[in-house]
């Protein structure tokens, strides 16, 4: 399995948090509902976000190509309910501590 890391934007029309309405949160629920599930099962690495506004989302996981991990991150609640955009990139950790073992 190679490793990708997904860079996760707030579509425009999420940017004032104003718009934002019921089901905009619930899909942000289930986009991080989903992270935990496949954070447990060893497929997620780690997922988090800068601490900036508007902040960027950064999900380090496994796929087998990177076409699977498109198709991964576009089957993420917020971004098919266009909450989130991403953009997904091959990485690799070059170094870690254990809490990323």
């Amino acid at each position: 399995m190679a490793q990708f890391i997904a860079f996760l934007t707030l579509s425009e029309r999420m940017l004032a948090k104003k718009d934002w309405n019921d089901a905009d949160e619930t899909l942000v629920m289930e986009h991080f509902a989903r992270l935990q599930r496949f954070a447990k099962q060893g497929k997620v690495i780690m997922a988090g976000r800068t601490q900036d506004d508007p902040p960027v989302g950064l999900v380090l996981f496994y796929a087998e190509s990177l076409e699977d991990a498109n198709d991964f991150i576009e089957d993420d609640p917020a971004v098919m309910g266009d909450v989130m955009r991403a953009v997904v990139r091959p990485y690799k950790v070059a170094v870690s501590n254990a809490l990323l073992s």
